[in-house]
Formats: C-alpha cells, structure tokens, sequence
C-alpha cells in the first residue's frame, strides 16, 4: 500500500595563508592555495581552481560551519568516495534495467541535505522511475528512516518500509549499479510516477 505523504594528508594546523611577498624559490609551498594573476591579493582566496580537501583555508572551514572531527569525516569521505567512483567508472559494467526495479547503487559521498549512499560502497537502494537507455535512467534513492513531510512517498516492500527521496529524482549511469533487490509492483510506481508529477509541474 502506497502513503503519498580516504585518507588524505593530514593538514598542517599551524599552517596560515596570508597575504605576504611572494617566498623565494627555495620555500616550501606545498600547503598554500597560489594566487590568482588577475586577483586583488587581498582578495585572491575567494576562489580559486586549485580548492583542494587535502587543504582547506581557515576561511572556507568557517564558512562551512563543521567541527574539526565533522571535517575530518568529510574530508576522509570524499577521498574514499573518489576511488570508489573511479573503480565503478572503469569497472562497471552496463546494465539493462526496467521501471520499478530496485538496485543497490554507488551513490556515493554528497553535498548538503543530498543522501549519501553508505559502508564502503557508498550504496543505497535506488528505484528505477523511467529507463532512458542501456546506460542511464532516472532514478531515486530509498531510505528506511521514516520522512512524513512532503517530498516523500511511503510504500512496502521486502517485507519493511520504504521512503523514496521524490525531490532526489536525478539520472543515473547503469554503471553505478551493484545488484539487483527486485521489483515494485506497478500500483506503487504508477503512485510514485503521480506523485512525481504533481511536484515537478
């Protein structure tokens, strides 16, 4: 019945970047984000394209609002996640995969109130909304924690409740899949596909 309600590098911590000369060609620099040409200097750490978690500026820590062991996980996460995303994008293989279906997908480590997939395969059950070919479709990730605010859909299956993340709705590679969990029955996609619907328009 379907209810529509790593490890990198440590980071030096004595480490601090501030806006002196440029050091001589003997000083180590390994830790320090380099200046933009074009940038003001009192202005270059606002963005730059070597942004690097092996060394996060004082500035942007503050502006993330995480504790130092918070920044540490995250840190490790995404190092883990990024030999795992390289494994699935070299190794995975193609799958040919039906609406309704049900996989355990490498998701992945993600940002702000996006799911994370978990354990070392950084996997979560994903339903298959649409097919769109052999290598791709669109997809959202399940939780077992109970969402009763709009956004999610509530539906049985396996014998447990599920939760589908609507507002996730996103495509995914066929790559990401680990195996198969099994098949919703078409009442409830038919329901999630409605509900879908009514979000996006």
């Amino acid at each position: 019945m379907v209810d529509a309600t790593f490890h990198p590098p440590q980071t030096n911590k004595k480490h601090k970047i501030t806006n002196t000369p440029t050091p001589s060609k003997n000083a180590n620099t390994n830790n320090k984000l380099p200046s933009s040409k074009n940038s003001d200097s009192k202005n270059n750490l606002d963005w730059h394209p070597n942004f690097s978690w092996h060394y996060i500026p004082p500035k942007y820590i503050a502006d993330l609002g995480l504790s130092e062991d918070e920044l540490r996980h995250k840190r490790e996460g995404f190092a883990r996640w990024d030999m795992v995303k390289q494994h699935l994008d070299i190794h995975g293989n193609t799958q040919r995969v039906r609406s309704g279906e049900i996989y355990w997908a490498g998701i992945g480590e993600n940002i702000g109130i996006e799911i994370n997939g978990k354990g070392n395969e950084f996997a979560r059950p994903v339903l298959v909304v649409r097919k769109i070919n052999h290598h791709a479709f669109f997809g959202v990730p399940l939780t077992t924690q109970p969402h009763e605010q709009p956004g999610f859909i509530r539906f049985e299956f396996q014998g447990k409740m599920e939760y589908a993340a609507l507002m996730q709705l996103r495509s995914f590679s066929t790559k990401r899949l680990y195996r198969r969990m099994g098949k919703v029955d078409d009442k409830t996609l038919e329901e999630l596909r409605h509900q879908l619907r009514i979000i996006l328009c």
